[in-house]
């Protein structure tokens, strides 16, 4: 089964990733994690909880579409 993440950006063209295999739960959580704290995201909500969305977005946005052109 093939696995498809498109990523839209508003000064840019959409940016297509593809796997064979999705990661598993665990290991996609731990990605997540890195790469907000690695990008230096802060909590977008008042109370300081940071739901999976929030941090999706917050990697999208502080990465912007160059931090995308690399799939690795």
């Amino acid at each position: 089964m093939r696995h498809d993440v498109i990523v839209k950006f508003a000064d840019s063209d959409d940016i297509a990733m593809h796997t064979s295999a999705p990661f598993a739960l665990e290991e996609a959580s731990a990605w997540l994690d890195r790469e907000y704290t690695r990008l230096d995201c802060v909590a977008s909500r008042p109370s300081g909880k940071v739901l999976f969305v929030d941090k999706v977005l917050a990697i999208a946005e502080a990465a912007e579409s160059r931090g995308f052109a690399d799939a690795a």
